[in-house]
């Protein structure tokens, strides 16, 4: 269904022809510079949804994502655009008309500031369209009625005091329609966005992978040498009973020990050939797609049968909000969602890697006093607890803390704050990429 419903936006974001004739919507980005990156990207899953409804084309407003002022995304061509960190939100010949309507007649094209329902009023082939307005939900709900009742069928998988959150029928359309427009907008990392998420990869993760392939290498050579003395010393105890049970008495023996020793030859090519191709890396021939578990050393640290790259595995993904956000919603300690985890320890037993994601370097500093668990996290700074998270996605690349983000969700299980717009695209995010049923351990659930 998930293929279905981001084929339908493609088609709708992406018409044939020029653009000339299609109606479209701006999203202005010069409010939500006051907005963390999260809340930035939940607003425009609001616009995309007012856009599909109304029959018109969502298409950014050139320029204007303040998050993407930054060289790298210069050096790319992409300064203040959120192209810089993943593919375009409408066609190339969309974007030109926008941009055209900008430069010549800007003052001539429509807002409709405070009321999206306003959009469907207006006959203008251009309206643009301005932050926040509480009619925003239920835009979002209606969104999810183009493809029937495929909200009410999807189920929740969100975790709440040990007991699966309950939604009302309208929460449950606008969160099935947030996974699928998030999906859309976070499709495709740039080449910029893909270098600094490997980059984050292989320093949290490098040195675990490469102790799991010399364990194994370790491990396969002593097997091998201990297999190849094995073979040889029941070749050899074997050659001469073979010799003469295959030659009469008395007839010249020359022909049978030149069998044996093709053999001997045989069995000591097969043995070079094992030992040459001592990792071999193939896909799960059934396609059920299950993991290996790289803890155990019997794939060598690497994922069989899924095609992403490497993490230590059974691996949570957690998210704890800190600084700024008690203002909005209640705040928990790294101890009440460690608590959360192991909870569900018994459920993986082997579990004990976490990829943790905070803007606090409190709660990094508090790893420290849970010895049963290993840690991994990105390399930004962290900030004080009375921190801004707006000033804070300033002076820290945002790349990094997306990163952060496209490495979490290719996690096996999730704990988190839902009341955060960060925990909010991870549990968005995991119900489009085949974790839907891995759940979502909610620390707290009112705000979402």
């Amino acid at each position: 269904l998930t293929r279905v419903v981001q084929r339908d936006i493609w088609r709708h974001q992406f018409p044939s022809g020029d653009c000339t004739n299609r109606r479209l919507l701006i999203a202005s980005w010069a409010k939500t510079h006051a907005h963390g990156v999260g809340s930035q990207i939940h607003y425009m899953s609001a616009l995309l949804s007012v856009a599909m409804q109304h029959n018109r084309t969502l298409v950014e407003q050139p320029d204007g994502f303040d998050r993407a002022r930054i060289p790298a995304c210069e050096a790319a061509g992409h300064n203040s655009q959120w192209e810089c960190f993943f593919f375009p939100l409408a066609s190339s010949a969309c974007r030109h008309v926008i941009q055209q309507a900008l430069q010549q007649n800007p003052d001539k094209i429509p807002h409709a500031e405070n009321d999206y329902a306003d959009v469907a009023a207006r006959d203008d082939q251009i309206v643009a369209v301005g932050y926040a307005n509480p009619t925003r939900l239920s835009m979002e709900a209606g969104a999810a009625d183009l493809w029937g009742d495929a909200s009410l069928r999807s189920p929740c998988t969100v975790q709440l005091g040990g007991k699966l959150a309950t939604l009302t029928e309208r929460q449950r359309k606008v969160h099935w329609w947030r996974a699928q427009a998030v999906r859309f907008i976070m499709r495709w990392p740039s080449a910029h966005l893909c270098h600094v998420t490997n980059q984050e990869r292989h320093r949290a993760f490098g040195t675990v992978s490469a102790n799991h392939v010399a364990r194994f290498l370790q491990t396969q050579s002593e097997s091998l040498s201990a297999l190849s003395h094995s073979i040889s010393a029941s070749l050899g105890a074997s050659t001469a009973a073979a010799i003469a049970s295959a030659t009469p008495a008395g007839a010249n023996s020359t022909a049978a020990a030149t069998a044996c020793e093709a053999r001997r030859q045989k069995a000591s090519d097969q043995l070079a050939a094992l030992a040459s191709s001592t990792l071999s890396f193939q896909s799960d021939a059934s396609g059920s797609g299950a993991r290996g578990n790289g803890d155990t050393g019997n794939d060598a640290g690497w994922s069989v049968g899924v095609h992403e790259p490497y993490m230590p595995r059974p691996i949570v993904s957690l998210h704890v909000r800190g600084t700024d956000k008690f203002a909005e919603m209640g705040l928990s300690s790294l101890d009440s969602h460690v608590f959360h985890m192991t909870r569900i320890r018994p459920h993986a037993l082997h579990l004990q890697h976490v990829w943790l994601n905070t803007e606090t370097q409190a709660n990094i500093d508090q790893t420290k006093e849970h010895p049963s668990w290993s840690f991994f996290y990105s390399s930004n700074a962290r900030q004080g607890a009375a921190g801004s998270l707006r000033q804070y996605e300033r002076d820290q690349s945002v790349a990094v803390s997306l990163a952060s983000v496209l490495i979490a969700v290719q996690c096996d299980l999730f704990v988190g704050s839902l009341g955060s717009n960060w925990s909010r695209l991870m549990n968005e995010l995991r119900s489009t990429n085949g974790r839907l049923l891995a759940g979502f351990v909610a620390d707290n659930v009112e705000e979402w």
